[in-house]
């Protein structure tokens, strides 16, 4: 997972690759009029990587702190995160996120439950303030994730 920034500073927050070479990008945005614009940016960004080299993006996303989650018809996910308990302080949900998808890729789960796993990462972070501040434990982990997603979670 990187950063990604070109010489005429167009950049995506986070572009993760797997070992098999398929890659996503995600724009981090809380507030959703920032949407369109970042959804145009991860277009900007796909249309310059070279397909031949490197493949089709599997996923473009924006990340948002509001709402409910949805493809828009130029086909970039719009993926909310869990809810908050409440908003303290933004700072560092995009790192966390980042964290969250990446702990689940490398446990092999499939990219929807990487996703809901990173979401409430990023919950746990702008719940505090400060971008250190949060604690979980395995099971608080899990308990919350039934609580958004409806679903079980091993980890």
């Amino acid at each position: 997972m990187f950063h990604s920034r070109d010489s005429t500073d167009l950049e995506a927050d986070a572009i993760v690759e797997r070992r098999d070479g398929t890659w996503a990008a995600f724009e981090v945005k809380l507030g959703p009029a920032a949407v369109d614009e970042a959804a145009e940016t991860l277009r900007r960004v796909a249309a310059r990587v070279d397909p031949e080299r490197h493949g089709k993006p599997a996923v473009l996303g924006v990340i948002t702190g509001w709402g409910y989650g949805y493809r828009r018809p130029d086909g970039v996910a719009v993926i909310p995160i869990a809810q908050p308990r409440e908003v303290v302080d933004p700072t560092g949900a995009g790192d966390a996120y980042a964290a969250g998808f990446v702990h689940g890729l490398t446990r092999g789960f499939p990219l929807a439950q990487c996703g809901r796993i990173a979401a409430l990462a990023a919950v746990y972070v702008i719940e505090c303030y400060g971008t250190q501040a949060h604690t979980f434990s395995r099971d608080d982990f899990a308990a919350r994730y039934a609580e958004n997603f409806g679903a079980t979670l091993s980890l």
